[in-house]
């Protein structure tokens, strides 16, 4: 019982934890203070003067196996547009 509840508790910490992080960026960040608020990104990738960071936040979903794929885009330094990846149209997702 203390395992499944322990188990629990950690799961809704990071869920918390990953929702500051997204929470506490906004539009019109550098890059720098965006990373310096989401961490290293898993990847980066860009394509005429768009740049996009990617981040998997492990916690998000209750479903920890599948972890969600989030992106922060950065254009002319500045963050111009962040969320999940799921949530790009279908052709402006990073390769």
């Amino acid at each position: 019982m203390r395992i499944i509840l322990l188990l629990c508790l950690t799961l809704l910490i990071g869920c918390a934890s990953s929702a500051k992080k997204m929470n506490s960026l906004s539009i019109g960040m550098t890059k720098a203070e965006a990373i310096r608020v989401m961490g290293t990104p898993k990847s980066t990738s860009a394509s005429q003067g768009v740049e996009y960071l990617i981040y998997i936040l492990d916690a998000s979903r209750t479903d920890a196996l599948l972890p969600e794929e989030y992106y922060v885009r950065i254009v002319a330094g500045k963050v111009d547009a962040y969320g999940q990846m799921r949530d790009l149209p279908s052709g402006e997702a990073p390769k």
